[in-house]
């Protein structure tokens, strides 16, 4: 036996032993989403993080939004 040949049984044995393999969702499982939080209290997950950072975005740019509107109708009054 060689040494390739020694490692795949290896890991096969490992699975076997872990019961490690292919499983199969129930129903209840099929379209959800796995949510990983940091157990270190004080620390922000990644997707808190990004999640401020977007929520700040769609609030800077509907601010311009609605400046941008004013104006133009600000502009439209003005010409008429």
């Amino acid at each position: 036996m060689n040494a390739d040949e020694f490692r795949a049984v290896l890991r096969e044995v490992i699975r076997d032993e872990l019961g490690a393999g292919e499983v199969e969702l129930g129903g209840r499982w099929m379209g959800g989403e796995v949510v990983l939080k940091p157990g270190k209290e004080g620390t922000q997950d990644s997707a808190g993080e990004w999640l401020e950072r977007w929520k700040e975005e769609q609030e800077l740019t509907a601010r311009a939004e609605s400046w941008r509107l004013s104006h133009m109708m600000w502009l439209i009054a003005a010409s008429d």
